[in-house]
């Protein structure tokens, strides 16, 4: 009897064991399950995001070689407006020079103006009392 209760202990710490095995493959299952559905998940959302995505995009009919030779008349095109500032620029600073030396002059003749009215005024100051 003592023999049958020792296979019988024997056999339950084999079975549970066993359970415990099952357990964990089952366990690791439900994670794998899970996984993968959040994966689906993703797809999915993904999926969504590349047709929404898809729905804004332009389709260009115009060939690599047309793109191309546009993207050359639009280079063209932004030197000649970069010549053309820098042209307005220099003109703007031969301006400014211009004018500077043209409040120069109006000062400096006007200092004269002042000085010949000054003088004038002296003299028919010193004329009267004479």
């Amino acid at each position: 009897m003592r023999d049958e209760v020792e296979e019988l202990t024997r056999q339950i710490s084999e079975i549970m064991d066993q359970q415990k095995r099952l357990f964990a493959t089952a366990k690791g299952f439900e994670e794998t399950i899970a996984t993968l559905n959040a994966k689906k998940q993703e797809a999915r959302t993904m999926e969504a995001y590349i047709d929404e995505i898809s729905q804004h995009l332009t389709h260009f009919e115009e060939s690599d070689a047309e793109l191309e030779r546009m993207q050359h008349e639009y280079g063209k095109r932004m030197n000649t407006y970069q010549e053309h500032i820098e042209a307005k620029r220099a003109k703007h600073t031969e301006v400014g020079r211009d004018l500077d030396r043209a409040r120069r002059r109006l000062g400096e003749k006007l200092t004269d103006e002042g000085r010949i009215q000054a003088e004038q005024t002296v003299s028919a100051c010193i004329g009267d009392v004479l």
